[in-house]
């Protein structure tokens, strides 16, 4: 994804606030910011879960844990 800006011939300073273009493609980008912010969020509580799990199979099994058997 290429900001419009990259070879436009209206380029200047300042214009992002005044470039409908832009605009769109700034919002793009807050949206996927968003949704990469969101997945971390739910993958690390996700890893932190199985990590607890892990910890309680492997202190289990060093205790002779054998499932209910």
């Amino acid at each position: 994804m290429h900001a419009p800006c990259y070879g436009c011939e209206r380029r200047r300073v300042g214009c992002h606030a005044d470039c409908e273009e832009y605009k769109a493609y700034n919002a793009e980008r807050e949206a996927i910011r968003a949704r990469r912010t969101q997945d971390r969020i739910i993958n690390g509580v996700t890893n932190q879960t199985m990590k607890r799990y892990k910890d309680r199979r492997a202190k289990q099994k060093r205790a002779g844990y054998t499932g209910g058997q």
